[in-house]
């Protein structure tokens, strides 16, 4: 810690401590780092209009809760058995906040199941704009009438919740649980079993376990 001395006749001479930048960059001391911005450092202080705002990094016990979230689901993959309910609103979570690798590769699904989808869901090919695609996909995440289940890629964790669309076909989103990235929304024609890419599939069930809007 350092001191800063004040000389102003109209607050006094006063020393105030202030934490150094090698304290605030310490990996082993992010609550200690959340401490000093919040009750010792500029500019948060009475009727401050700074727009300033101080990013600390990503909670260490948030990186391991979600590592060992990881861990435990794609062991569950492996060994065909059922998350409880509790794990599945968890998956519904990350799912909902997956986010797409880049803008073209989003594009580029849509371009490719535009088609599929607009007939599916009755709707002019031209309505099915990104925005659309991923409502849809939201809606699928979230959705009670739709199954869930896990698979495993080249090492990687993925999700996929499916419903059926009345005639022996399954509308589908999957998500790259590992990388927190979406994949893709298209029309399964093969109503029963996941992706040929998968090396191992386990179907979760899934129906009636909804997650609405909000943070679990």
């Amino acid at each position: 810690m350092v001191e800063q001395r004040t000389e102003n006749p109209r607050v006094g001479s006063s020393i105030l401590p202030l934490a150094t930048i090698q304290s605030l960059q310490n990996p082993h001391c992010y609550k200690l780092r959340v401490f000093c911005f919040q009750r010792e450092l500029p500019p948060y202080h009475f009727r401050c209009r700074t727009v300033t705002v101080a990013y600390l990094g990503v909670d260490p016990e948030v990186i391991e809760r979600d590592a060992d979230e990881i861990e435990r689901w794609q062991m569950a993959a492996r060994q065909r058995e059922v998350l409880p309910k509790r794990d599945l609103l968890r998956l519904i979570e990350r799912a909902r906040m997956a986010r797409w690798d880049n803008l073209g590769y989003a594009i580029s699904h849509v371009d490719k199941h535009r088609d599929e989808l607009a007939a599916q869901l009755d709707m002019p090919p031209h309505t099915m704009t990104l925005d659309r695609y991923n409502a849809l996909m939201d809606d699928l995440i979230r959705r009670g009438d739709r199954e869930i289940a896990l698979s495993l890629r080249r090492g990687k964790l993925y999700a996929e919740f499916s419903r059926n669309t009345g005639d022996g076909q399954r509308l589908t989103a999957v998500v790259n649980v590992s990388d927190g990235k979406r994949a893709t929304l298209h029309v399964k024609r093969d109503a029963e079993g996941g992706s040929l890419k998968n090396d191992i599939f386990a179907p979760q069930g899934g129906k009636g376990v909804q997650k609405w809007l909000g943070v679990f």
